[in-house]
């Protein structure tokens, strides 16, 4: 019992009379409304169009059983999102039945039980008193569909709004929604100086006490495709995935942060209101993230890049102490946080050459209540020191730059690339005096180490002498190696970092063992030696120097 000439010819019908009001359309659909008497139940049913909403209807149907007792159901729903080619009669053995089901199967149906929300459907049914009956209902409804489809249209069309209007019109939509026993006072407002960034404070009320909840966020930071109505149970609300999978929402609960979230969600009093807000939301991010990438700064000099990055650098109150950053604004850098906590302070320092730094790395990421740009070295080089509470820690291969929040995070990961750029690797060409000079501080003179470098030989500026000693309280030992820098591989010269240390490797040619050792008074010969260097930037001019002169001593 398809209605396909039913709906066809309703159709064509509408196309020549598609000025028929509305509300008189469904106030003769709902005086089609009959009591329906079945084997045992008797079926009240009543049509309520809402006066002020044309398109929304409440279908209600009281079920009287043979003892009496009443059960009281109501839908509420958008003719508007009935799949006019879904609406048919079926038969059964109580009733005709008209079913009416939401386009795509969405459950955009509210169904109450007794009074109270019991949840969503996706379809609801008119019972019909007799084949007449049913028919009339089904052609009325069809009548309906197409000019509450243009009804809701109007209210919905938010095309022509400048992104103001409709940041406004979002902020006006938002507000108080009721669940059972709970009520979610929802307040959405701008934040800041930026237009794009929204706060929305939620305070929860119920039987069991109160909650505040607040996320700020930047419509820019939100997924279009991530947009989306859920409904749940007796529960409605719009989410928004964030881009990149970043966790870009600040969290707030009670007045205390919490970890940021990769999901903002609205609650809303009925899908339409959904549908609404969805919309806009979508119709806002490609705004958002005009409005971020406008905003990032551009340096176009060193200093006026590392006044940006070092402006960042705030005062951060945590749970357990505040902690306070700065930066040297120079290519060799330190960024030196200070811990303060119960009246103590400790202080954990990285020391660091921008250049050394790879610009491709830069990562901004919201790691539980922080806000945090990481920065990775070339190739993973152990080449950044550091040190916690004046004790030195191991070399790594990372820097990370902690923020306040979002919008310094987002102007630092911006700038970093940029300063990385504008500071050349850190290394100095210089003679064999100045390589003396590096291998002699590069050893720990507070641990009783001490190394030189000569040549073996003043006639012979090729042959080369390396001592390397440590002389302590308890026991010393000595260690000297000879060999000509002519059989010496100008083009392994290595930077190794063990833990605590860096060092300049030296290895021969086809890795004989040809350098001459004397270790503790003890002689033998070894292929590879190496000269211990005060940090990764003497290091690396060891290096240099190094290969150049091997490179001057090499026999044809």
């Amino acid at each position: 019992m398809k209605p396909i000439l039913t709906l066809l010819t309703l159709l064509c019908s509408y196309a020549i009379w598609g000025q028929t009001n509305l509300d008189e359309l469904t106030r003769d659909l709902a005086a089609s409304m009959q009591q329906v008497h079945g084997p045992k139940d008797t079926y009240s049913q009543s049509l309520f169009p809402n006066s002020t909403k044309p398109y929304q209807l409440t279908f209600q149907r009281i079920t009287t059983n043979d003892k009496n007792k009443s059960d009281d159901e109501k839908w509420t729903f958008n003719l508007a999102d009935i799949d006019p080619k879904s609406v048919r009669i079926e038969d059964s053995k109580e009733a005709l039945r008209i079913y009416l089901r939401v386009q795509k199967g969405q459950k955009y149906i509210q169904y109450f039980k007794n009074g109270e929300l019991s949840g969503y459907a996706d379809q609801l049914i008119i019972l019909g008193n007799g084949i007449d009956n049913a028919r009339e209902v089904e052609r009325k409804v069809l009548a309906a569909i197409p000019p509450a489809v243009d009804a809701w249209n109007k209210v919905a069309d938010i095309g022509g709004r400048s992104n103001d209007q409709l940041i406004h019109r979002l902020m006006a939509i938002v507000g108080e929604v009721s669940v059972g026993n709970t009520t979610y006072r929802q307040r959405l407002e701008q934040v800041g100086d930026f237009p794009d960034r929204l706060r929305l404070t939620t305070e929860i009320s119920s039987s069991k006490g109160s909650d505040r909840e607040a996320l700020v966020w930047s419509f820019g930071d939100l997924k279009e495709s991530g947009v989306r109505l859920v409904i749940s149970g007796t529960n409605a609300a719009v989410e928004a995935n964030t881009d990149d999978g970043l966790a870009w929402v600040y969290v707030e609960r009670d007045g205390v942060q919490d970890d940021f979230s990769k999901e903002v969600s609205i609650r809303v009093a009925d899908p339409d209101q959904g549908k609404m807000v969805a919309a806009i939301l979508e119709k806002l991010i490609p705004y958002g993230k005009e409005q971020v990438k406008m905003r990032m700064p551009e340096a176009k000099t060193a200093p006026e890049a590392f006044g940006l990055v070092a402006g960042s650098m705030d005062k951060i109150a945590r749970k357990n102490g505040d902690s306070e950053f700065s930066l040297e604004k120079d290519c060799q850098s330190k960024l030196t946080e200070r811990i303060s906590s119960q009246g103590a302070s400790s202080d954990l320092v990285y020391a660091f050459h921008f250049g050394d730094l790879d610009p491709k790395s830069v990562r901004l990421n919201m790691v539980k209540d922080r806000v945090e740009v990481s920065v990775s070295t070339e190739k993973k080089n152990l080449y950044v020191w550091s040190s916690k509470a004046g004790e030195q820690q191991n070399y790594g291969n990372e820097v990370v730059f902690q923020l306040a929040d979002v919008e310094k995070g987002r102007q630092v990961a911006h700038l970093l690339p940029t300063l990385i750029e504008q500071c050349p690797e850190a290394q100095n060409l210089g003679t064999f005096g100045d390589v003396q000079n590096w291998v002699s501080k590069g050893a720990k003179s507070e641990g009783g180490e001490a190394q030189s470098l000569d040549y073996a030989s003043d006639s012979e500026v090729c042959k080369w002498k390396l001592i390397q000693s440590v002389t302590g309280d308890k026991k010393s030992s000595e260690s000297t190696y000879e060999f000509n820098a002519y059989d010496i591989d100008p083009d392994q010269v290595k930077i190794i970092v063990s833990r605590k240390s860096v060092a300049v490797q030296l290895q021969t040619l086809k890795k004989e063992n040809i350098i001459s050792t004397i270790i503790n008074e003890k002689p033998g010969y070894t292929s590879t030696i190496q000269l211990e260097a005060a940090d990764v930037i003497a290091a690396k001019s060891l290096k240099v120097s190094l290969e150049q002169l091997l490179k001057q001593c090499k026999k044809e």
